[in-house]
């Protein structure tokens, strides 16, 4: 059974050097690095490691009691365990926290290690509580620390910058005895294959120096990367070899959709013609649109999609960020409107009697409510008064006269009722040429219900008095709506 996470282990120093055969033990801190790279969250119901305990070449150290174990943040130290010729720490994430993220890390810091006397390789375990294993039945990762002779010297290794942005580039440095063999192995994500330095049937690096060289091309990240430098000598014919690793942490910018609609997003339903779904992104490689298809690297950045719904539909798009970025992804979403245009063609605002009417239906043949005009004369005035009749089976809401800010939500939660809001839109004198003759309520909307719960959002585009193509005193009203259906659930809609 293998380990889901990756295990490497640091030390400082580096490397670490076996104690004097007297005076004062040389102490040390050792970190396991416990890192993520399955590409996806991994979950830990803890974490075993287990350090050797004796004077020997393959012990650690011979005073278990010195060390200092530190968990990871929202981590606990369970228990501490002495079997013989061992030190076991038992760490434990709080409730809630044993989730690893993907691409993300856990440090087990074990400081104050009084290193023995004897050169050679230890072996640390790590016990791996994952896939809800129970011991001695769980993966168990197997990681080795070497301990040079005393006083054989120090080895630095560092970066220019630890932090970078995605496409920066970066440094490595490091110095250490002459005399050693010196190695930088690394994953390039962008070609996917492991560099080392240097290559094959290179020149060995020398103890000090950096990497790429000043005459060389720059060293450029996409992701975050981990550089392992491997120091090696032979030393009375004994081979001692460690490696030492740094990060450099690579910031992901996170996706962004900077568009995303429907174009025209306000489509007749009774000439629909083409419609276009547009989109532009950054930092994207994957854009998915619910319902439609999957958009990728270059297609998810900036592209465009046919689509032919028959009815009101809203459209949702999911952005994916870049390889590395380990984020939300993005969301967004557009309507692409069916709608219609009713006219109520020209009506006569001088008939003396009144009593004229149009009748509002919208397809698929529902009423909504009666253009109502009638004629007074009041003083000798001639006096038009327009007013609008509810129709039975049918519930309205006043949304305001601000057009843009009606859609789907302001819909689905109105207050509706039976009564007609502002049944007026229209009272004053039609006398020709007076002057008086204002359109009034243009811009007044209305969300409607009917009884089997289909809604629509409904809008006085415009009122033309005294079409001179036609004549004088006939009046047109035109109203402009939005069938929104039941299918589209509130939870989903978002605007």
């Amino acid at each position: 059974m293998n380990a889901q996470l990756l295990y490497s282990i640091s030390t400082y120093p580096f490397p670490l050097q076996a104690s004097g055969q007297s005076g004062s033990p040389n102490v040390a801190q050792l970190t396991v690095v416990a890192t993520n790279n399955t590409g996806s969250d991994v979950i830990l119901q803890g974490v075993t490691i287990k350090i050797p305990v004796g004077q020997g070449a393959v012990q650690l150290t011979n005073d278990a009691k010195t060390i200092g174990p530190v968990s990871p943040v929202n981590w606990t130290l369970k228990d501490t365990q002495y079997p013989a010729g061992f030190v076991q720490y038992v760490l434990l994430p709080n409730p809630g926290y044993g989730t690893v993220a993907k691409n993300g890390s856990l440090n087990f810091i074990f400081n104050n290690i009084q290193v023995n006397s004897q050169t050679g390789q230890a072996e640390i375990d790590v016990t791996e509580g994952s896939n809800n294993c129970v011991p001695p039945n769980c993966p168990v990762a197997q990681l080795f620390v070497t301990k040079f002779p005393n006083g054989w010297g120090q080895v630095s290794f560092w970066v220019d910058h630890p932090d970078i942005s995605a496409g920066g580039s970066d440094t490595l440095h490091w110095s250490g005895p002459a005399g050693a063999t010196y190695s930088i192995e690394y994953y390039d994500a962008q070609r996917g294959t492991i560099v080392n330095v240097p290559a094959q049937g290179q020149p060995p690096l020398s103890n000090q120096g950096q990497y790429p060289a000043q005459s060389a091309p720059p060293l450029i990240l996409q992701q975050t990367t981990t550089f392992t430098l491997s120091v090696a000598e032979t030393i009375v014919g004994q081979s001692y070899r460690a490696q030492m690793q740094i990060t450099v942490t690579v910031q992901i910018p996170p996706p962004v959709i900077n568009s995303f609609e429907a174009v025209p997003s306000f489509v007749d339903a009774m000439n629909p013609g083409s419609m276009q779904l547009r989109w532009v992104t950054t930092h994207v490689t994957e854009l998915i649109i619910a319902d439609v298809g999957a958009f990728k690297d270059k297609d998810a950045e900036s592209g465009s999609c046919r689509v032919a719904p028959m009815r009101t539909k809203q459209y949702f798009a999911t952005a994916y960020g870049l390889s590395g970025y380990t984020g939300r992804p993005e969301p967004a979403n557009t309507w692409l409107n069916f709608g219609g245009v009713s006219s109520s063609g020209f009506l006569d605002v001088w008939n003396s009697s009144g009593g004229e009417l149009w009748m509002l239906s919208l397809p698929p043949g529902k009423s909504i409510f009666g253009v109502n005009m009638e004629v007074t004369w009041p003083d000798g005035q001639h006096v038009c008064d327009i007013f609008l009749t509810l129709q039975p089976g049918v519930q309205i809401a006043d949304l305001g006269t601000a057009r843009d800010s009606a859609g789907y939500i302001g819909t689905v939660t109105a207050s509706y009722g039976t009564e007609l809001p502002m049944p007026h839109i229209w009272r004053g004198e039609a006398f020709h040429g007076s002057g008086q003759e204002r359109p009034k309520n243009v811009g007044a909307t209305w969300a409607v219900k009917f009884s089997e719960g289909l809604y629509a959002l409904l809008w006085l585009d415009s009122i033309i008095p005294d079409n001179p193509n036609i004549g004088l005193h006939r009046w047109q009203f035109t109203f402009k709506w939005i069938f929104y259906y039941p299918m589209l659930s509130e939870g989903q809609a978002k605007e």
